[in-house]
C-alpha cells in the first residue's frame, strides 16, 4: 500500500510556502479604496520606508515660449495643472467668477516662480501672474505617480514682500487640500468660494492645512498632513491655492518636497526573506518527508 504521508508532506510545504511570502506582495497599505481606474492611488499608510523626495519645479518643469507656458510635466513623477474661477463669458467676453474651478494656465518666472494665468487675465499684460484670490480663487493641482506625503513647499515671489502702495497684492496665506478617494478627481466640482465646507469634504478633499502669509520671514512652509490616529497621510493629488475670499493673497511656486511611497511595488531585496519562526516549521515539514521516504524504502 502506498504511503499517503508524502503528497501530504508536499502539500504542507507549498501552503506554508505561500503563507509567508503572500503578504510581502504589497509595499503600502491602501486606505480609502487603493488604486484608482487611472493608476493613481490614494493612500493613508506606507508599510515600507518611505522615500524623501524634493521637486525644484524651476528646474524640472517643461516650459516653451516667453513668457514661458509650463506644459504640465515636472520630470518623470509630477504633473502639474492650473485652475482658477476666473473665467469668461462665452457671449460677451467679460470677466466673470465661475461658481466652480475652470482650466487655467501655468507659466514659470524663473527664479519667481511659477504662477497662474486664468482665463480672464493676460499673461502679457501688467500683474503679479501669481496663483492669487482677485478676480477669481486660483491653486495649482499637483498629480504625483506615486502617493505622496507632502511636507514642505517653498514659495517665490508673494505678496507679503510686496512693497509696491498701488498694488493690491498684500498676503500670501495659502491653502493645502489632499485627495482621499480612489478615483481622480474632478476639478470642475471643487467650489473655492466655500473650500472648509462640509461639501468639499464630501467630494473627497481634505483640508491639510490654512498657512498665513508664507513667505513673512522664511519662504518655506512646513505642512503636517496626518491621520486622526497621527499616522502620515498619502495621497496622489495635493491641491495647493489661495482660497480664501480675503482678495489679497498672492504667491508664486517654487519647490514641493515630500516622502514617496509607491503602493504595489515589488518589495526591496531582502524584504523576501521568511521569519525564523516559518523557516523551522517548512524544516520539520522536510524531515519528516524525508522521513517518510526513508520507511518506504525500507519496507522495499
Amino acid at each position: 500500500m502506498k504511503s499517503s504521508y508524502p503528497k501530504l508532506f508536499a502539500k504542507a510545504i507549498i501552503a506554508l510556502s505561500f503563507g509567508v511570502m503572500a503578504p510581502l506582495a504589497f509595499a503600502c497599505t491602501s486606505g480609502g479604496g487603493g488604486s484608482s481606474g487611472g493608476g493613481t492611488p490614494t493612500d493613508t499608510g506606507c508599510d515600507t520606508p518611505v522615500v524623501p523626495k524634493s521637486w525644484d519645479l524651476n528646474a524640472l518643469c517643461t516650459s516653451s515660449g516667453n513668457p514661458a507656458l509650463v506644459s504640465g510635466a515636472c520630470g518623470t513623477d509630477l504633473s502639474l495643472s492650473g485652475w482658477s474661477t476666473g473665467s469668461v463669458d462665452p457671449i460677451s467676453g467679460s470677466s466673470v467668477i465661475s461658481p466652480t474651478f475652470v482650466v487655467a494656465s501655468i507659466y514659470d518666472y524663473g527664479t519667481s516662480g511659477l504662477g497662474i494665468v486664468a482665463a480672464n487675465e493676460s499673461a502679457s499684460s501688467y500683474g503679479p501672474h501669481s496663483a492669487d484670490n482677485i478676480n477669481g480663487n486660483d491653486a495649482f493641482l499637483a498629480h504625483f505617480t506615486g502617493s505622496i506625503n507632502l511636507n514642505s513647499l517653498t514659495v517665490g515671489w508673494n505678496g507679503t514682500d510686496n512693497t509696491s502702495t498701488t498694488s493690491p497684492y498684500h498676503g500670501s496665506d495659502v491653502n493645502v487640500y489632499a485627495w482621499t478617494k480612489s478615483a481622480a478627481p474632478v476639478m470642475t466640482d471643487f467650489d473655492p468660494v466655500e473650500p472648509n465646507s462640509n461639501l468639499t469634504t464630501s467630494l473627497g478633499w481634505k483640508l491639510i492645512g490654512n498657512y498665513a502669509n508664507v513667505g513673512n520671514g522664511s519662504n518655506t512652509q512646513s505642512i503636517s498632513a496626518t491621520n486622526a490616529d497621527g499616522s502620515l497621510f498619502y495621497s496622489s493629488y495635493w491641491l495647493i491655492g489661495a482660497l480664501n475670499t480675503s482678495g489679497n493673497d498672492a504667491f508664486k511656486l517654487l519647490t514641493l518636497a515630500g516622502v514617496q511611497c509607491f503602493p504595489g511595488d515589488t518589495p526591496p531585496p531582502g524584504n523576501g526573506v521568511p521569519e525564523p519562526g516559518s523557516l523551522a516549521l517548512m524544516g520539520l515539514a522536510m524531515a519528516g518527508f524525508v522521513a517518510s521516504r526513508r520507511r518506504k524504502v525500507a519496507a522495499a
